[in-house]
């Protein structure tokens, strides 16, 4: 395929995201300080906002997107279904109740590396049994992809990052070192293509 996702960014993943020092002065200069209280019980700096909405009841939301770090369309719709839920999970709640799907795209990309990358996050998202129920498609100069998830837990259940103390148990659910292993991917098809 002569479209490479990778070669039309120039960040890939995560890579693309704003330093949280950064995110912080924007915040605060627009006057969007979260004010944690009774209702809300996490905010910008946790991986998922959570909203309690009754005593046993609490809902969380989380958006993520980025640029490809691959180029294959439906290994990326994987990867950023798995990017996007893992923000609930790695709070301890594994009930996710819907996503949605946000996607850019140029106009010069070839429509089926869309359709690859939604059937890749889709397929990701069936695998792990949570309904897609819409999104939102834009046409944009980088392709873009993630999504906004909402998941529901008991408020006493959330395990929140602000919590961790030397000697708690870690539980890894994928492999650590994923980014430098896909920027050396990355970096091992450009050397091959210029060799061809």
């Amino acid at each position: 395929m002569s479209y490479r996702l990778t070669k039309v960014v120039p960040v890939h993943g995560c890579s693309c995201k704003l330093p949280q020092y950064k995110l912080g002065d924007l915040l605060d200069k627009a006057g969007l300080t979260c004010q944690f209280g009774e209702e809300v019980l996490a905010g910008p700096w946790e991986n998922s906002s959570v909203v309690k909405i009754t005593a046993d009841l609490a809902i969380l939301n989380t958006l993520d997107f980025f640029t490809p770090m691959v180029d294959e369309p439906e290994i990326q719709g994987r990867i950023a279904g798995s990017n996007v839920t893992s923000d609930i999970y790695t709070l301890g709640v594994t009930k996710i109740v819907n996503v949605l799907t946000i996607m850019a795209y140029p106009e010069d990309m070839p429509n089926e590396l869309a359709v690859g990358i939604l059937k890749g996050f889709g397929d990701f998202c069936r695998e792990m049994d949570i309904p897609v129920v819409g999104g939102h498609t834009i046409r944009n100069p980088w392709p873009i992809i993630g999504g906004a998830a909402t998941g529901v837990s008991d408020p006493e259940k959330i395990v929140y990052t602000r919590g961790a103390q030397v000697g708690d148990r870690l539980f890894l659910t994928k492999p650590l070192g994923i980014a430098p292993a896909m920027a050396a991917y990355r970096l091992r098809k450009e050397e091959e293509g210029r060799q061809l």
